[in-house]
C-alpha cells in the first residue's frame, strides 16, 4: 500500500521544480516560501515525483500521474486527512478548489473518488502598480478606511465581522494578517459595506481579494477600494499585484480589467463542497441554468435523499419540476420548503416558474400556509 509522506516546512523547497508552473498562484508560492502554514505531501521524501500542497480551501497537485497506487493514496489522503481536518477546523461550510498541472484531469475519477467534483476555471491577472498614480474616487455618501488595528479597535464600526472573516479566510489569524497584509474597507456611515485586501504577500508580490455587499454593488465602490489598496501596495514597494477569480465571475473580471490588470494565466480546476447535500445541489443548479431540467432533478433528488435540505434546494427542485409540468412534485417541494421555514409569499406569487399553477386548489392551499405581506 502506497503511503504519502508529509514534509517538514524546511523541506518544501525540494518540491519547487514540480510546482514551478503553478507558482503564479501566490498562495502556493507563499506556502513553499514558508510565509503561509500550509501542508505538503509527497510520494518520496528524497526525490519526490508527485506532490500535493494545501492551505485551507486551496489545493495544488503536480507531478507524475501515471501510478495508480499513488493516485489512490492521494484519494485516501483527501478523505482521511484533508476532509476531517477542514471539518474539525470549522472550514467545511464551503468548497475546496483543486488546481493541477495538465494531465491530472484524466485520473480525477480516482483522486477525487466519492467527492463528485465540479469543473471550473481560474483566471489569473497581474498588474505592475508603478505604471501610473493611484488616486481613488469615492462615490458621494461613502468613505474609505484602511483595514488595520485602528479599524478593529473602533467601537463605532458596524458589520466588522464582514472584514475580520475575510482577514482569516486566507491567513491563520487576525494578528498574522495585521503583520503581513493590508487593505481598504468601504464605509457607508459607520457600516462596512465592502473591502479589498491583500490575501498573500511574498517577496515583491501580493494578491488581492475583493467583495462588495450585494445591496451596494454597481456604484463604483469595488473600484475605489481596489484603487486605494493598489495605492498602498505601491507605497510598500510591491512590484506585482495578482488578481484571481473564477472564469464566470464577470463583475470581477470587468473590475480587474478596468484597473489595468492583464490576463496572465488560465487554469482548469476541480472543486467540490464539503457538504454533499450542497455539492449535489450545486450540480443541479448547473444543469438548471443550462435548461437541462431532467438532469437537474436527478442531482436535486440525490441531494434531497441525504436528509435535511436547505430552503433554496427545495425551491430550486420545485422550479425544475415546474418546467416539466410535474404538478404533484412541485407542491411537495414547496410544502417542504414552508415546513423548513420559507415564508416569502411575495416571491412565491411573483415567480414565473409557478404561474401555470395559479388558481388551482393546491395553489390556494399553499398560499393559505403563508402570511400575507
Amino acid at each position: 500500500m502506497t503511503i504519502l509522506h508529509e514534509l517538514a516546512p524546511e523541506d518544501f523547497f525540494c518540491t519547487r521544480p514540480l510546482f514551478d508552473t503553478l507558482t503564479h498562484h501566490l498562495a502556493l508560492e507563499s506556502i513553499l516560501a514558508g510565509q503561509t502554514p500550509g501542508r505538503v505531501f509527497v510520494d518520496e521524501v528524497q526525490k519526490p515525483k508527485t506532490a500535493v500542497a494545501w492551505f485551507k480551501r486551496r489545493l495544488f497537485l503536480t507531478g507524475d500521474r501515471s501510478r495508480e497506487s499513488v493516485n489512490r493514496a492521494l484519494a485516501d489522503l483527501l478523505t482521511d486527512v484533508y476532509y476531517p481536518h477542514m471539518l474539525a477546523s470549522g472550514l467545511g461550510n464551503g468548497a475546496f478548489t483543486l488546481l493541477y498541472t495538465p494531465g491530472w484531469e484524466r485520473v480525477m475519477d480516482v483522486v477525487l473518488a466519492g467527492k463528485e467534483p465540479l469543473i471550473g476555471q481560474r483566471l489569473c491577472f497581474r498588474l505592475d502598480p508603478a505604471r501610473r498614480a493611484w488616486q481613488p474616487v469615492v462615490p458621494a455618501g461613502f468613505a474609505l478606511r484602511p483595514v488595520d488595528a485602528g479599524l478593529l479597535a473602533d467601537p463605532h464600526i458596524e458589520n466588522l465581522d464582514y472584514v475580520t472573516e475575510e482577514m482569516v479566510s486566507e491567513r491563520p489569524s487576525i494578528d498574522d494578517f495585521l503583520a503581513k497584509s493590508f487593505g481598504t474597507c468601504v464605509l457607508h456611515g459607520s457600516r462596512i459595506v465592502g473591502w479589498c485586501m491583500s490575501e498573500y504577500n511574498t517577496g515583491g508580490r501580493c494578491e488581492l481579494g475583493i467583495e462588495t455587499a450585494d445591496a451596494y454593488q454597481r456604484r463604483g465602490l469595488a473600484r475605489a477600494a481596489a484603487t486605494a489598496t493598489i495605492q498602498q501596495a505601491a507605497l510598500r514597494d510591491y512590484t506585482e499585484i495578482g488578481w484571481i477569480c473564477d472564469g464566470d465571475n464577470q463583475p470581477s473580471i470587468a473590475t480587474a480589467q478596468s484597473l489595468g490588470f492583464q490576463l496572465w494565466h488560465e487554469n482548469a480546476t476541480f472543486f467540490a463542497f464539503f457538504d454533499p447535500v450542497i455539492n449535489r445541489g450545486v450540480h443541479g443548479n448547473g444543469r438548471f441554468r443550462q435548461k437541462q431540467y431532467h438532469e437537474a432533478i436527478v442531482w436535486y433528488e440525490k441531494a434531497l435523499s441525504l436528509g435535511d435540505a436547505p430552503i433554496w434546494l427545495l425551491w430550486n427542485t420545485a422550479c425544475a419540476y415546474a418546467h416539466l409540468g410535474k404538478q404533484a412534485q412541485v407542491f411537495t417541494c414547496l410544502n417542504r420548503a414552508i415546513e423548513a421555514g420559507f415564508a416569502d409569499r411575495p416571491s412565491l406569487e411573483s415567480s414565473e416558474h409557478f404561474q401555470p399553477f395559479h388558481g388551482s386548489p393546491q395553489w390556494e392551499k399553499l398560499l393559505a400556509r403563508l402570511p400575507r405581506p
